[in-house]
């Protein structure tokens, strides 16, 4: 059966089952059925691509598009917003974008100017002026920023945000106190990152029986899990498997 063909009986199947689940049966079924190619192409334009857009999935999607095509057109929006608006709302939703496109010294300039007056102890803009301070490498400057945000905000509580503390902790050089944060972490982290990454820096600084053990749980309770959950963790789950087959190889291997 030619190529054409199959994509034409699936282009109406498709929108032929659209028309009906949509009740629009009358007229579309029949201008789908007797006019094929032209009827189809109409159905997806008129019909199936507006719902499309309108539904949650679609207005993600066209956001994803956009950000592929254009990437900086919400910078230049948030931009526009700062310049008419001075306001600590402004700023921050300007340097959560510089943040996304890893413009790390424009963010961590805007959440410094927003950490004043009322907002000197805000928890969200530490907590970005520390993601920001990570993108440029401020290891030590992040652990002093989260812990004046947790001596400020005792009752806040972020699993992101204890995770970039054992990272920051991690690449300052601060080995144990990093295990120290991580061992907690994993009790309550949702996925598989922080154990991958203790498991990591076990591995890195010479405790392998530990080291193993976790990258045999992360191995464990992903293969076990439902499918979007693997989906979702497959890089930890890869990274766990590669390096314990490493270590099940013989010296000199």
């Amino acid at each position: 059966m030619p190529a054409l063909l199959i994509i034409s009986i699936a282009a109406q199947f498709a929108c032929g089952l659209h028309a009906v689940r949509t009740n629009r049966v009358s007229p579309w079924l029949y201008i789908i059925v007797f006019v094929p190619a032209i009827g189809c192409a109409i159905y997806v334009v008129t019909q199936m691509l507006p719902d499309l857009l309108h539904s949650r999935a679609g207005r993600q999607v066209a956001k994803d598009i956009t950000k592929v095509v254009d990437p900086q057109r919400d910078l230049r929006r948030r931009m526009r917003n700062l310049s008419v608006a001075d306001t600590i709302e402004n700023k921050r939703r300007l340097a959560e974008e510089c943040l996304s496109l890893e413009m790390y010294d424009e963010a961590a300039e805007l959440y410094e100017k927003a950490l004043t007056g009322h907002y000197v102890t805000d928890p969200t803009l530490m907590m970005g002026r520390a993601r920001a301070l990570f993108g440029q490498g401020r290891y030590d400057s992040v652990v002093e920023v989260l812990d004046d945000l947790r001596a400020a905000n005792p009752d806040y509580a972020s699993a992101d945000g204890h995770l970039l503390y054992a990272r920051a902790l991690e690449e300052a050089g601060h080995h144990d106190l990093a295990k120290m944060e991580y061992a907690y972490l994993v009790e309550y982290f949702p996925g598989e990152e922080a154990r991958a990454r203790y498991a990591r820096l076990l591995d890195r600084t010479g405790d392998s029986v530990k080291s193993r053990e976790m990258y045999q749980k992360v191995v464990d309770f992903v293969s076990t899990a439902p499918k979007h959950y693997y989906r979702a963790q497959r890089d930890w789950y890869d990274m766990a498997r590669q390096r314990l087959r490493e270590m099940d190889l013989p010296p000199g291997a």
